[in-house]
């Protein structure tokens, strides 16, 4: 066997399993956050349920070498046409029409949705006709971040199989491994949440920790009840906008730890490496208060991806918590 990246590895090896000398379902949506190598998964799948070797994926067969190039041309990828946020009708209906024409070199055809979430409705019903009477050979991986949006004839067509974020204990392995004697280990784990891409990401970027102390610098002006200080909040987050998203996120995070250390939780904070600071601006922001910033912070954050003006939703946002 050769490896694609996926971090799931009993999961694909009883899926493969599963499918060994035997007549695969049609159709599989593979279920979990952005992030968790969930395409490596569906992409070493494809190369078993296509393999024309034994103990399938072979990795020697034509199908197999086609497959790790990523040029097996009945491994197909299903995406928006150019410049499109969403596949259309016309993406789906160019799909039925390749998937009635056997396969090149393989033994299945199988077509990979690395988004399914972005099917829009009319080409989910489109799709619908090819999924109720597929070819014999045909496999639809469909990958969603959150399986209810499909529409429920698609779901009830397909066999879910569900990906959960990776433990504390494979995430440590997996930082280790990416960034040796990193000694923001513990935050990168935490903060993760399971996620492998996400703590990648935060290895790989080097600006991410001085936006962090920064961001944790502004956290007692956040709770400030100057007025002024507000709107010094509303520049921070201004002159960082590209980073807005983060700047919120972390001080969610942040606000969530102050509420662990009232609780008595602190082992459980995910900025370990700032306990200090933030267990002095804990003596003087209650807990009421606290969950009450959580909350004004998760806001700002659903107004952002709304595309809300980002000054008027920070100053909201500031105003909110300093009059707790």
């Amino acid at each position: 066997m050769y490896c694609y990246e996926t971090f799931h590895e009993t999961l694909a090896q009883g899926l493969i399993s599963n499918v060994r000398g035997q007549n695969p379902p049609h159709a599989y949506i593979f279920e979990g956050d952005s992030g968790l190598g969930i395409y490596g998964t569906a992409r070493l799948f494809a190369a078993a349920l296509a393999c024309t070797g034994e103990n399938e994926p072979c990795g020697i067969c034509n199908s197999c070498i086609g497959a790790k190039a990523d040029s097996n041309p009945d491994i197909i990828t299903v995406a928006p046409e150019d410049k499109k946020k969403s596949i259309g009708v016309e993406v789906i209906r160019d799909m039925i029409g390749d998937a009635y024409v056997k396969p090149f070199l393989a033994r299945r055809k199988v077509y990979i949705f690395p988004d399914a979430g972005i099917v829009t409705e009319p080409a989910q019903n489109a799709f619908l006709k090819l999924l109720e009477e597929p070819p014999d050979y045909a496999v639809f991986i469909l990958i969603a971040d959150n399986a209810d949006l499909l529409l429920e004839t698609i779901r009830s067509r397909c066999v879910k199989v569900r990906f959960s974020p990776l433990s504390e204990q494979k995430m440590t392995e997996y930082v280790e491994k990416l960034s040796p004697n990193d000694k923001r280990l513990g935050f990168i784990v935490r903060y993760s949440g399971g996620i492998p891409e996400k703590a990648a990401k935060i290895i790989s970027d080097e600006g991410f920790d001085a936006l962090r102390t920064q961001t944790v610098r502004k956290l007692p002006e956040l709770f400030s009840q100057r007025r002024l200080s507000a709107y010094s909040i509303c520049d921070f987050v201004e002159e960082n906008k590209d980073n807005a998203p983060l700047i919120f996120t972390l001080w969610e995070g942040l606000v969530r730890d102050i509420i662990l250390i009232h609780n008595g939780s602190s082992t459980l904070i995910t900025n370990s490496d700032y306990e200090t600071e933030l267990r002095d601006l804990a003596m003087r922001v209650d807990e009421k208060s606290a969950m009450s910033a959580a909350e004004s912070i998760m806001l700002a954050e659903e107004m952002q991806r709304r595309y809300v003006n980002l000054r008027a939703l920070t100053l909201k946002m500031a105003l909110s918590i300093s009059a707790n």
